[in-house]
């Protein structure tokens, strides 16, 4: 019965501060920092050449991106965030009208490379029933980006997580002849499309994932608080590639998963965080996820920060 009350009592936050806001625009001549549609923007920096928008629900999408002036990934977004409680699960798709972007898309200087943050807010934020999701691409000098969410309180009701959900169409080197490994106690390369959880100790070089071709490729290192899966999947249309309706299925995005071959393919990776909540309405609720995928077999770039230590990958 309690958990009854509290679906009822999101739901009602939530359409409630969705209808005030939808009225809001319905009746504001004024221009509003809901910035939803806008357009395409590309950046040629540190190595990296890219384009990113902001999608209808799949949050931040950065696509056609190369580095040193070779195919790293197609597209990248964020198609859905599930928000898991003990009886139900509500789907989150970050860019919609009930989580909106607001302000522009933000370019960040580092010391070695820069980083994309677009920020996306419930109506009503801040009050109990909401939260703020900011999203981030980073790109370093040497070679390495990492997807990022960041979530702020004070959140729904009652202790829940927050599982994330980033696709990565990598083309490494190109659309075909990707291979894929996993680390348990050495290397593996699995045959077949599937779930690959992380399974501890990593790799001595700290990757727990690899994804590569032709001697280039990315290791990925798992957030530290991240609980992470790996699913690696045989690249399909309509599999998620943009602005994907809610998935409310018992193991996304195991829905895809039919046994299809992947080593020497074209793979689409996609990268599931576990973010736990415990507090009940805490404004101080701060929660951060994502992984590092590190650059192998790319010649150095001058950097401010010395790249990682890293073996070379099987040709």
């Amino acid at each position: 019965m309690a958990q009854q009350t509290t679906l009822r009592s999101i739901f009602f936050r939530r359409f409630s501060y969705l209808m005030a806001f939808a009225l809001t625009l319905l009746l504001s001549h004024r221009s509003t920092p809901w910035v939803h549609g806008a357009p395409a923007a590309c950046v040629s920096e540190a190595g990296w050449s890219l384009c990113y928008e902001v999608t209808a629900s799949d949050g931040l999408r950065v696509y056609n991106a190369t580095y040193q002036g070779l195919p790293v990934f197609n597209s990248a977004s964020l198609p859905q965030i599930d928000v898991q409680y003990a009886l139900f699960t509500i789907a989150d798709e970050i860019g919609t009208l009930a989580i909106p972007p607001v302000g522009g898309v933000q370019k960040v200087n580092l010391a070695d490379g820069f980083e994309l943050r677009q920020v996306f807010i419930i109506p009503g934020w801040p009050n109990c029933g909401t939260y703020r999701y900011t999203q981030i691409w980073r790109f370093h000098r040497d070679g390495r980006f990492e997807p990022r969410l960041i979530i702020e309180g004070p959140g729904e009701e009652g202790p829940h997580t927050y599982n994330t959900y980033w696709r990565i169409d990598l083309d490494i080197g190109g659309p075909q002849h990707d291979r894929f490994r996993w680390w348990t106690t050495t290397w593996e390369e699995p045959p077949l499309e599937g779930r690959y959880p992380f399974a501890a100790p990593s790799s001595p070089e700290g990757f727990e994932w690899q994804n590569y071709n032709g001697g280039r490729g990315y290791g990925t290192i798992p957030g530290a608080g991240d609980t992470a899966v790996w699913w690696t999947l045989r690249s399909h249309p309509g599999e998620g590639d943009l602005d994907l309706p809610a998935q409310l299925v018992s193991e996304f995005p195991g829905q895809w998963v039919n046994g299809e071959a992947i080593q020497g393919t074209d793979q689409v990776v996609w990268y599931a965080a576990r973010s736990y909540k415990s507090t009940n309405c805490d404004q101080t609720t701060y929660l951060e996820a994502g992984p590092s995928l590190v650059a192998v077999g790319y010649q150095p770039l001058p950097t401010a920060t010395p790249p990682p230590t890293v073996t070379a990958l099987p040709s």
